[in-house]
């Protein structure tokens, strides 16, 4: 889930520097350990706003040399007047933050079947629909152990339910 969380940076004062996604990079805290931060001077808790400052990063010069990814962050640009936003990341793409862009990324889809609009309609009562649903459910599986007759009535309704042939044969009377 952490990497679906990212941080828009605004003014950076609430982006962690070493353990927010907020760049291509990823957290810096990945290839940094705590004791080169430390080392360098920095605290753990330091926001992004914390080590830039005027356009330039307050980073050691060494770091370029031993890090050389920390140059692609040259571009970053910090709007003092703008707030850093939490944003939602599925693959390459960015979106605002949103109960929909989350359960779209969370859950586990299936394809919708193409009798659903039968059951769920918009005027429905969703009770029931829902007995609709559970009938539907029950014909299919009472069809599937059922003896049937091989006529062409019931050959669609197979087809039409989507219902494999059962492994026995069926009466052709």
């Amino acid at each position: 889930m952490r990497n679906h969380f990212w941080t828009e940076v605004g003014n950076g004062t609430t982006t962690s520097a070493w353990y927010d996604f907020w760049s291509s990079l990823g957290p810096l805290g990945d290839f940094l350990s705590p004791r080169t931060i430390t080392n360098a001077g920095f605290n753990l808790e330091a926001t992004v706003a914390y080590i830039r400052s005027n356009g330039v990063w307050l980073w050691p010069i060494a770091w370029r040399d031993l890090f050389p990814v920390l140059i692609q962050l040259d571009n970053v640009n910090i709007e003092p007047h703008k707030r850093d936003r939490i944003m939602w990341r599925e693959g390459d793409h960015v979106s605002h933050m949103s109960a929909s862009s989350v359960w779209n990324s969370i859950r586990y889809a299936e394809p919708e079947i193409h009798w659903c609009s039968i059951v769920w309609f918009p005027q429905c009562i969703p009770r029931h629909a829902f007995f609709m649903w559970l009938v539907t459910r029950v014909v299919r599986y009472k069809l599937m152990g059922v003896k049937l007759k091989n006529n062409a009535r019931v050959q669609r309704l197979l087809e039409v339910w989507e219902i494999q042939r059962p492994s026995y044969e069926i009466d052709s009377g």
